[in-house]
């Protein structure tokens, strides 16, 4: 999925106009956080402003729904890569130096906001139960996220 710079700059700029001109929706703005995810495209500002954006419009929702279901599925999957690059760059770099060592890994950029966080995790255990999993690969990555 992962996509080269060059195709992905005008992405980014057409997505800093639309959050910069309030364009999208909750809903909208946790998906392409979803989607870019799955893409591992979530270095840099650019993501990081998304990310912010995404949270800054779920913020006052108070009951759970699909957007904060989609921000938790989305959380998950940015701490796993997350905590996997970090885990393979120390495995590199502590093989280059001949030691093994057994770090935890957490990436904290990706956490959500208490509130928020326990709503949305709500939100994506009621849907993950209730739904009908639509492709057997969005089945094995909710099993393996839950």
């Amino acid at each position: 999925y992962a996509l080269r710079e060059r195709h992905m700059a005008p992405i980014w700029a057409e997505l800093e106009r639309r959050i910069a001109a309030d364009a999208f929706s909750g809903q909208e703005l946790t998906n392409i956080v979803w989607a870019l995810s799955v893409m591992g495209q979530f270095h840099g500002p650019q993501f990081a402003l998304l990310w912010q954006a995404s949270l800054d419009k779920v913020a006052d929702v108070d009951q759970p729904g699909k957007k904060l279901a989609q921000l938790f599925h989305s959380n998950l999957l940015l701490q796993a890569q997350s905590d996997q690059e970090e885990k393979e760059e120390e495995e590199d770099q502590d093989a280059k130096k001949g030691v093994k060592s057994h770090r935890i890994h957490h990436d904290h950029r990706w956490a959500l906001p208490e509130g928020i966080r326990e709503l949305a995790e709500q939100s994506w255990h009621a849907i993950v139960l209730r739904e009908t999993i639509f492709s057997r690969f969005h089945g094995q990555v909710s099993f393996s996220l839950s």
